[in-house]
């Protein structure tokens, strides 16, 4: 009898009716890209491994445990599974001087991969959406991306259950501090929680930790949401649907 093949651990199938929940997820985060000027872009999931070498840092967790490669036996290129999207990003736009006429608004959606022991809520393929805003300076463009990921958390009803934190590794001296006692320095984290002009701030050791924050997953500018307790999606049965668009969920 033959081996029966099932999906790669840690690699799941969606399937109906969980992928109409998808769908729907996608078309909200969509939407609101749109509104925000974003356009959508589209990276190969295969890349050049010293491209997430250079840009990640060859002493990470991630590129010296976690990243598929492989070794292309066709022509002996060294491949690798994207880990994250942002390099990708950013070659694209340097490959296609996306930048010539000035700053771009960028987003994406997709399976990422890391090679690490699956567990609960940490799987080998997982999804991300994420946006880059590329080629402007000021702050202006942070704090449209702390706008935009408060929207996203109201459109799908996560408000009062993600708190936002933002890293500061504070001035140029004070960085090169920390990279000199990497365990005694600290930085200020500022915790937003609640509306958004309830902030705080706390002193945060082991800035070493700090400094390899996954937060550039979702932004380019370093900014990143955290869910702490996300509700079920029978929790939102009865509460009202915040667009017009139906929502799959039976």
């Amino acid at each position: 009898m033959a081996e029966r093949l099932g999906a790669v651990k840690g690699m799941n199938d969606i399937v109906p009716p969980k992928s109409a929940v998808w769908e729907w997820f996608e078309a909200q985060v969509r939407e609101l890209m749109h509104s925000y000027g974003y356009r959508n872009i589209r990276t190969p999931i295969v890349e050049y491994t010293p491209l997430f070498v250079r840009s990640i840092g060859e002493v990470t967790d991630i590129v010296e445990k976690e990243m598929y490669s492989f070794t292309d036996a066709l022509n002996g290129e060294e491949l690798t599974l994207r880990p994250e999207n942002t390099a990708a990003v950013v070659r694209a736009c340097i490959e296609h001087s996306l930048l010539y006429d000035g700053g771009k608004r960028l987003w994406y959606t997709g399976p990422m991969f890391r090679h690490e022991r699956p567990q609960r809520g940490r799987y080998r393929q997982f999804h991300q959406v994420g946006a880059e805003a590329l080629g402007f300076s000021g702050p202006d463009v942070d704090a449209e991306l702390i706008l935009m990921a408060r929207q996203l958390w109201s459109r799908l009803g996560l408000a009062e259950f993600v708190s936002l934190e933002i890293n500061c590794l504070g001035q140029p001296a004070e960085r090169g501090g920390m990279r000199d006692e990497p365990r005694g320095a600290g930085a200020a984290v500022f915790h937003f929680g609640g509306p958004l002009g309830a902030c705080t701030a706390w002193p945060r050791m082991r800035a070493w930790r700090v400094a390899k924050s996954r937060s550039k997953r979702f932004f380019s500018s370093g900014i990143g949401w955290r869910i702490q307790w996300p509700p079920k999606l029978r929790s939102f049965h009865s509460r009202p649907k915040p667009t017009a668009m139906t929502s799959p969920w039976p």
